[in-house]
C-alpha cells in the first residue's frame, strides 16, 4: 500500500518525491553489499538527491556502514537493520536491486516481482529462471556484476534525473540490459 511506504519514507526523513533504491538481503557476503554500495555511490554522482535503503542486517553491517563512509554516501544510504514489514519497505522504494554474488531464489525478490517494482539483479542461481518465466529477454547464465553496469541498469530503470515520475511499477514486464563494455549481464524486471 502507497501509504505503508509513505510511513516508511517518513520515519528515515525521505520525502515523497524523493527516488529510493534498496537492497533487501542478509548482511553477507554472497549477497555482495559492496558491488551495491560502490553502485550507489556512481548513482548518487549522477542524481544527488536519489537515497539508498539496506534492509537486513548480518556480519558485514560495521564493515558496510564503514565502506558507506569512506565512499561519503552517509547519509544518502540509510541502514534500516531487520524489518518486519517488507511489504511497506518495498512500497517506499522506486528500485529494487539484488547484486548476490550466488544465490538460490531470493525471497525479496519474489516479494518485489508481486509488488511490482522494478528491479536490477544480478544473473545467478534461479534469478535468471524466473527472469525467463517473467518474459525477460534471455536467460540465466552466472555472470560477474560490474559496478558501472549495475549503476547504469539501475540509473536506466530509475528514468530522468529528479524525475520520480518516470519510474513505474512493471508487473509482468522485464528486459535484460547487458553491458558489453562490462561483459556482464543483469536482468531488469
Amino acid at each position: 500500500r502507497q501509504e505503508d511506504g509513505q510511513k516508511v519514507r517518513a520515519e528515515f526523513g525521505i520525502s515523497p518525491s524523493t527516488l529510493v533504491v534498496g537492497i533487501v538481503g542478509r548482511l553477507q557476503p554472497q549477497k555482495d553489499h559492496e558491488t551495491f554500495l560502490r553502485a550507489a555511490r556512481t548513482i548518487r554522482d549522477a542524481l544527488p538527491e536519489v537515497r539508498f535503503l539496506v534492509v537486513g542486517d548480518g556480519p558485514l553491517r560495521d564493515e558496510l556502514t564503514a565502506q558507506a563512509q569512506t565512499l561519503d554516501l552517509l547519509p544518502s544510504v540509510i541502514f534500516c537493520g531487520i524489518r518486519k514489514d517488507i511489504p511497506a519497505v518495498l512500497a517506499a522504494l522506486d528500485l529494487l536491486v539484488f547484486s548476490s554474488r550466488w544465490e538460490g531464489l531470493p525471497v525479496a525478490l519474489m516479494e518485489g516481482m508481486a509488488a511490482g517494482k522494478p528491479i536490477v539483479s544480478t544473473d545467478v542461481g534461479g534469478v535468471g529462471d524466473v527472469a525467463v518465466a517473467a518474459g525477460a529477454l534471455g536467460s540465466g547464465g552466472g555472470c560477474t556484476v560490474r559496478v558501472a553496469a549495475a549503476a547504469s541498469a539501475s540509473a536506466s530503470a530509475l528514468g530522468a534525473p529528479g524525475n520520480r515520475s518516470s519510474v513505474k511499477p512493471r508487473p509482468n514486464k522485464s528486459s535484460v540490459v547487458y553491458s558489453k563494455s562490462c561483459l556482464t549481464k543483469l536482468h531488469t524486471f
